[in-house]
């Protein structure tokens, strides 16, 4: 049973923040569970008494609009502006393109890294890359990176 279930069983308030979307990562693996994931997200959906979506376009990706007056956007996203306040002028600081994340199909890694042969002919030097993460295409994405390396020294 779900958390949400035992609340509405118990007539208690829930809320339901949205983080990941496990349909759109079944979907991604071709997963054979896609079909009873979408039908608990949906189930859970029904069952809360407030939905919280990160943007606005978090709304039709999760087709979410038959929810109504019981999803909120947040309005804020916890990040502490007086620490990540800006401290040099854009121009003086290092022209950094990174990639933090899961290292699989889904999150795109390979298309970036595809296009990093590109970007650093197109800038040049100064252009640095930085890839944090672990997942199924780390050895993928480390190959490929060694084989451009090389072509580009």
């Amino acid at each position: 049973m779900t958390p949400a279930f035992i609340a509405k069983l118990f007539r208690r308030p829930s809320t339901l923040i949205l983080a990941g979307h496990p349909s759109t990562i079944a979907r991604a693996r071709k997963d054979a569970l896609l079909v009873f994931l979408g039908a608990l997200s949906r189930f859970n959906f029904c069952l809360a008494t407030t939905i919280v979506a990160y943007s606005q376009r978090a709304i039709p990706e999760r087709n979410l609009q038959g929810f109504g007056s019981k999803v909120v956007v947040a309005n804020r996203h916890f990040v502490d502006t007086a620490y990540f306040a800006q401290r040099k002028p854009l121009s003086e600081r290092a022209q950094i393109i990174g990639f933090i994340g899961r290292l699989s199909g889904e999150r795109g890694i390979m298309e970036f890294v595809h296009a990093l042969p590109s970007l650093a002919e197109d800038a040049g030097a100064t252009l640095r890359f930085f890839i944090g993460g672990a997942g199924e295409l780390e050895n993928d994405v480390i190959a490929f990176i060694d084989a451009a390396h090389a072509r580009l020294s």
